[in-house]
Order: C-alpha cells, then structure tokens, then sequence
C-alpha cells in the first residue's frame, strides 16, 4: 500500500504465543483475517469520534472546518481508503493507498514551499495496547478455532 499503513504480525503478540502455535497456516490467516477487520473498524470510529485509536485523545479541529463540519471528513474519501490485506502465514497490513493518508497520520508539514502549512497528527490507524489480548480473548475468535 503506498499511502501510509501499519503492520500487525499475530504471530508476535505476547498474549497468544500458545494459542497461536497451535493453530495450522490457514487458521493464522483466518485469524489475521478477523483481526484486519477489526481493524479497519477501529479505524472507521476514529474518525467517526475525531480521535485517536490509540490513545483516545481528540483531534485538533481543522481551521477548515470550525464551522461545524467532521475534521477529515470533506468526502470521506481517507475514511473509506482504509483496507485490510492479509499477506503470509499471519500478517495482516490495514493502511490506505492514498498520498495525503500519511501526512494525516504522523502530522507534519505540507504544500509548495511558499505556502507550507503544518499537519497537526490525527492518528487513524492503530489499536490501543490492551487490543490484541481482547481481541484473541473474544469467545467468538476461540469458537471458531475449537477453543
């Protein structure tokens, strides 16, 4: 993806080590699968609430947008970019394609140099750090593995 996009290995998180090596190559993928649409959720209310995914903070309000209208949310456009991909045994990648998505994310300076504007970070993407042990402890997630 070549916009901006954050990488999750399921085989990596701490919690799930023994529930996970149990699991064959397509199960790591059915769960990567799952986890990448949990994903893409968090990603859709972050911007629905305007904060952040990680951290639960609020964004900075756009100077365009003060009258009352959603902090990048002109068209929607960024919001529904936002995809999932499972590549690997296990890897799941969620990100958008788009070549603004990254100065949205990290925050940063934008536009010719005569006219430079500074990006506040309006972190889309992410989960806070509790995420991964609720999602693997979710009785439907263990159901569907027999768990």
């Amino acid at each position: 993806m070549a916009g901006f996009s954050i990488a999750v290995d399921v085989q990596d998180m701490e919690t799930a080590v023994e529930f996970l090596g149990s699991l064959s190559g397509r199960q790591l993928r059915d769960l990567a699968t799952m986890a990448g649409v949990e994903l893409v959720k968090i990603s859709r209310a972050a911007f629905n609430d305007r904060s952040d995914p990680v951290d639960g903070s609020k964004w900075v309000v756009s100077g365009r947008r003060r009258s009352g209208g959603a902090t990048l949310r002109d068209t929607s456009r960024l919001m529904r970019s936002v995809k999932a991909r499972v590549e690997g045994r296990g890897d799941v990648l969620v990100g958008s394609h788009l070549e603004y998505a990254r100065i949205h994310q990290l925050g940063g300076q934008a536009g010719p140099r005569d006219r430079r504007v500074t990006i506040p970070r309006r972190r889309y993407l992410g989960h806070e750090k509790a995420w991964p042990r609720r999602f693997l402890g979710v009785s439907e997630v263990r159901r569907l593995f027999g768990r």
